[in-house]
C-alpha cells in the first residue's frame, strides 16, 4: 500500500509546484450561486460558504423588492474586501488619498426564504447526470468500511456533502447529481475520511478557516486522492480528461486549504501521514490498538 500513498504524494508536490493551479470547482451539477440583485457569481470562498445553489440577497434588498425575508429563515454571512478614507486624508485629491482596506461581513438569505421571490439569472435548479454510474471497486471498500464501523453514508436530495459528527454520519447528493463518477466518489471518500477522526482522535475543528479546520481539511482530501488511486480512478498513466480534472480539482483545493495554514511544510508531512493513517483505517488495515 505504501506505493500508492508515496506516488500520491509526489504527484501531489511536483503539481503544486507547478504553479497556475485551476479555481477549485465542486463536482456537483448545482447550478449557480449568484447575487440576485447584480447575477454576478461569488467568490470561491463565499461560493463555499453558501454551498446551496441558487440566488441571494440580503435582507433589505428582499424587502424593497416586495419579497420579504420569511418568519424564522436563517442567513449566512459572505466576505469582501472594502475600504475607506480616513478623516484626516478626506481634503487631499482623491489620487492622493490613503484608504485603509477592512473584510466587510453582510448576511444574505437565499431567495427560496423570500416571500414569492423568483429568480432573475438563468439556471439555479440542479439538473440530473444519468451518465454516472457505480464503481464496482468503490463500493466494494466503502461497503466493507461501512459495515466494520458504526459510520452511516446516506444519500440525499441535497445540495452539499458533509460528516455530521454529533450522528457519526455522512451525507452527500445523489450520484446523478455529479459530473462524473470520478467527481462523486472523490466527494464520498472525502466524506467518509472525515468520519475515521472519531476513532483516530483527529481534531476537526469548528471554525471555518482556522489551523485545525484546515489541517483535517488537507487530510481528508490527500485521503481521497489514496482512496481514488486505489481504485483505479487516477490519473497515474493514461490519465482520461475526466480523471485529469478531478486530480487537478483536488490539488487546486489542497493548495487553497494549504494557504491558509501557518507551517506549510510541516502540515503537508503530518496531513499526508494522518491521510494515510485514515485509509488503513477505511480498509481495515490499521491495528487500532496501536494507536
Amino acid at each position: 500500500m505504501k506505493n500508492y500513498y508515496e506516488e500520491i504524494n509526489k504527484k501531489i508536490f511536483d503539481t503544486l509546484k507547478e504553479g497556475d493551479l485551476p479555481v477549485w470547482v465542486k463536482g456537483f451539477c448545482t447550478g449557480r450561486i449568484v447575487s440576485h440583485t447584480t447575477g454576478k457569481g461569488y467568490s470561491f470562498l463565499n461560493a463555499l460558504i453558501l454551498s446551496e445553489c441558487g440566488e441571494y440577497t440580503t435582507f433589505n434588498a428582499a424587502l424593497k423588492e416586495g419579497t420579504p425575508v420569511k418568519k424564522g429563515a436563517k442567513s449566512k454571512c459572505i466576505y469582501f474586501y472594502d475600504a475607506f478614507v480616513p478623516k484626516e486624508e478626506r481634503d487631499k485629491p482623491k489620487g492622493e488619498q490613503k484608504r485603509i482596506p477592512y473584510l466587510k461581513r453582510i448576511p444574505v438569505f437565499n431567495i427560496n426564504d423570500c416571500e414569492g421571490a423568483q429568480p432573475k439569472w438563468g439556471r439555479s435548479v440542479p439538473q440530473e447526470n444519468l451518465d454516472v454510474k457505480p464503481d464496482a471497486r468503490a463500493h466494494e471498500i466503502i461497503d466493507g468500511y461501512l459495515k466494520r464501523d458504526d459510520v452511516r453514508a446516506v444519500n440525499m436530495d441535497v445540495a452539499t456533502a458533509h460528516y455530521s459528527v454529533t450522528e457519526h454520519k455522512v451525507v452527500i447528493p445523489r450520484m446523478k447529481r455529479f459530473d462524473s463518477k470520478e467527481a462523486y466518489y472523490s466527494t464520498l471518500f472525502h466524506e467518509l475520511v472525515h468520519s475515521t477522526s472519531k476513532h483516530l482522535k483527529r481534531e476537526l475543528g469548528k471554525k471555518f478557516g482556522s489551523d485545525p479546520y484546515a489541517r483535517e481539511e488537507l487530510v481528508a482530501e490527500i485521503g481521497s486522492c489514496y482512496l481514488m488511486s486505489i481504485c483505479g480512478m487516477e490519473c497515474t498513466e493514461a490519465p482520461t480528461e475526466t480523471e485529469e480534472k478531478t486530480f487537478r480539482n483536488s490539488v487546486a483545493y489542497i493548495d487553497g486549504w494549504r494557504k491558509s495554514c501557518k507551517e506549510d511544510e510541516k502540515l503537508f508531512v503530518k496531513a499526508c501521514s494522518q491521510a494515510e493513517k485514515a485509509v488503513d483505517y477505511i480498509l481495515g488495515r490499521l491495528d487500532e490498538d496501536k494507536n
